[in-house]
C-alpha cells in the first residue's frame, strides 16, 4: 500500500526499461507526473527529485547520427511540483545502469526545513537554502 507523507505518496512506472517516479494524492489521483528517476517522500511540504535528460551535443557526420550526453539533475520540489532550487549536482550518467533496475544515487539531503546539503564529487558538501 502507498505510504503518504504530506498528502502525497510515491508511485512508479516503467518506460523503456527505466523506472520513473511521481506522486499521487490521497484520492489516488496522479498529481505529479512520473518523470523522475529517483525521488524521496515529501517532508514538510518538500521532496528531493532527480530528473534524467538526454542532450544532443553534436552530430557524427560520418554515421549521420546525433552525439548525445545523458545527465541527471537533482532539485527540490514543493507539493505542486514547483522547483524550489536550481539544479543541484548535475552529472553524467549511463542509461543502461538505470535499465538494470538501479536508481542513480541522490547526493542531496535535507539539513533543515529550508536547507539542503549536496555531496559533490570531491566529497565536499555545498549548502543551499530555499
Amino acid at each position: 500500500a502507498p505510504e503518504f507523507h504530506d498528502g502525497r505518496a510515491l508511485i512508479s512506472r516503467l518506460e523503456d526499461g527505466i523506472t520513473y517516479y511521481g506522486y499521487i494524492d490521497t484520492g489516488g489521483k496522479e498529481v505529479i507526473k512520473s518523470q523522475y528517476v529517483n525521488a524521496t517522500p515529501f517532508h514538510n511540504g518538500f521532496a528531493i527529485v532527480m530528473k534524467f535528460t538526454k542532450k544532443v551535443v553534436g552530430k557524427n557526420k560520418v554515421l549521420g547520427k546525433d552525439v548525445v550526453s545523458y545527465e541527471v539533475e537533482e532539485f527540490v520540489i514543493d507539493l505542486n511540483d514547483k522547483a524550489m532550487t536550481p539544479m543541484l549536482h548535475t552529472r553524467n550518467c549511463v542509461p543502461d545502469k538505470m535499465k538494470s533496475g538501479k536508481k542513480p544515487e541522490l547526493t542531496t539531503q535535507f539539513l533543515s526545513e529550508h536547507m539542503v546539503g549536496v555531496k559533490m564529487g570531491d566529497q565536499k558538501w555545498e549548502i543551499y537554502t530555499f
